[in-house]
């Protein structure tokens, strides 16, 4: 059995897209907001994997997740506006 360290990087662009699917939102306005939105993400994660190539895997891993979501107003560069953005 060997064991090994990891390191993940991901990131990326959403572009324009309903995001309704992913959240709960109850307020009707809000739900219209994000329908149509945009997100950059960056994701990075360090972890240990245990096991054999032949048999299985085990791995535990963890990392800070970051997210710049923008809803899209008619007529808008697809960056939204100072005022809507929502940082999670």
């Amino acid at each position: 059995m060997d064991g090994h360290a990891t390191l993940n990087l991901d990131g990326g662009r959403y572009l324009s897209g309903d995001v309704n699917k992913f959240v709960t939102v109850t307020d009707p306005n809000a739900s219209a907001l994000l329908s149509r939105t945009t997100y950059t993400f960056a994701t990075a994660q360090v972890g240990l994997e245990f096991g054999s190539q032949r048999w299985f895997t085990f791995y535990l891993r963890g990392g800070p997740d970051v997210r710049d979501e923008h809803p899209v107003r008619n007529g808008s560069d697809g960056h939204g506006t100072g005022q809507n953005s929502v940082r999670t």
